[in-house]
């Protein structure tokens, strides 16, 4: 029996992580149909670890209108590739504020909703 389970969560594992592959290969394989539904814009975001460079490029993937996204720990420059026709630019400052983090040119006052690192 608790081979079954471990078989049954092996397999659920690997469909899950098929399908997850097969979102990224429509996102991709419809970005090169139509060039012109992609843009990209840079941030700057004060991120300062490897986890928040992970948390940010993961976050931002699962977000409307967002194709891509990379985030380079030292410059904390981080690229967003995305449809113009689903997301504005100020919508993607909003999604990382929403992840949890301020971006360069945030007023001194601005609110987060949440706050993603502790340190």
């Amino acid at each position: 029996m608790v081979i079954l389970l471990f078989l049954s969560a092996t397999t659920l594992n690997a469909q899950i992580t098929k399908q997850s592959s097969e979102i990224k290969k429509d996102k991709s394989s419809n970005i090169k149909k139509d060039s012109k539904q992609v843009k990209t814009h840079s941030i700057i975001v004060k991120f300062h670890c490897a986890n928040g460079k992970a948390l940010i490029e993961r976050e931002l993937l699962k977000k409307e209108g967002v194709i891509s996204a990379s985030a380079n720990l030292e410059t904390k420059d981080v690229e967003i590739k995305y449809n113009p026709k689903l997301v504005t630019e100020e919508k993607l400052i909003e999604y990382i504020h929403e992840i949890g983090y301020l971006v360069e040119g945030d007023p001194a006052d601005t609110k987060l909703p949440k706050k993603a690192c502790s340190h």
